[in-house]
């Protein structure tokens, strides 16, 4: 896969309500919830374990949006996302923001 861009990265192929959340992870480097941050490590049973109602159905779709679409060093293991979110100073902790709060 090639390294993309995070600026000439598509996101009408992911559901609409998780556009946000992926495209802040993307371009600003920051965490998402607790589901999303294991989508983007690869953790897939702990995705469906933080999954609403709504995303398992989803999950073939998002990994194949991440395949397609997703900057190869932003995902794939813990190790890659970690690397991601230090490229801000995010890291550490994914699914929790500044001061603690929970996304």
């Amino acid at each position: 896969m090639t390294h993309k861009p995070e600026t000439d990265t598509e996101y009408t192929g992911l559901p609409e309500g998780l556009r946000a959340g992926f495209r802040d992870y993307i371009e600003g480097h920051h965490p998402m919830g607790h589901f999303g941050m294991a989508v983007m490590r690869n953790d897939l049973v702990e995705a469906i374990r933080r999954a609403d109602a709504i995303n398992p159905p989803l999950l073939p779709a998002i990994v194949f949006w991440l395949y397609n679409e997703a900057p190869s060093p932003c995902w794939g293991s813990p190790e890659k996302v970690e690397a991601w979110l230090l490229i801000t100073g995010q890291g550490s902790n994914p699914g929790v923001l500044p001061g603690g709060h929970q996304r």
